[in-house]
């Protein structure tokens, strides 16, 4: 250009957008604090919903038999609760690629699924309702974000 000329411009630093992107990028490797903290969070819900009597979709657990309540000598009006070991012994078993929740307890997978063989309906008790799920994204949000402070 001959004559008089001005040059307007702008130089991006993106120094920081890099430095957070790579930050996310190795938080994202290992996502164990992720599924631990999830861990943490199914057993409240699940422990709140045990004390509630529900499955995770809100639906009540069948009540209990009626000859079997009238034996039943402890916690007679609590479904799923003798001794309380099962609700007690719900646990999580976090890695930096999954998360394992459950129980290891024989009778877990008996009263979940139901016997029709011994006479035990199905109790659902494990798994995500619709807050759980929302729950568990926000985690999962507020580690992301967290991973990106410098």
């Amino acid at each position: 250009m001959t004559g008089a000329a001005i040059n307007i411009g702008h130089r991006f630093d993106d120094r920081d957008v890099l430095d957070a992107l790579n930050r996310l990028l190795m938080a994202g490797r290992d996502l164990q604090p992720v599924f631990a903290d999830f861990g943490a969070y199914l057993e409240q819900s699940h422990t709140e919903r045990w004390d509630d009597q529900i499955a995770p979709d809100g639906a009540p657990w069948q009540a209990l038999d009626p000859a079997y309540q009238a034996r039943k000598k402890k916690n007679a009006d609590k479904i799923l609760v003798l001794e309380g070991f099962l609700r007690d012994l719900l646990a999580y078993n976090a890695s930096s690629n999954g998360l394992e929740f459950g129980t290891n307890r024989i009778q877990g997978a008996s009263h979940h699924f139901g016997d029709p063989a011994r006479g035990i309906p199905e109790r659902p008790f494990l798994g995500l309702s619709s807050p759980d799920e929302a729950e568990l994204a926000y985690i999962l949000q507020q580690h992301l974000l967290d991973a990106m402070r410098p």
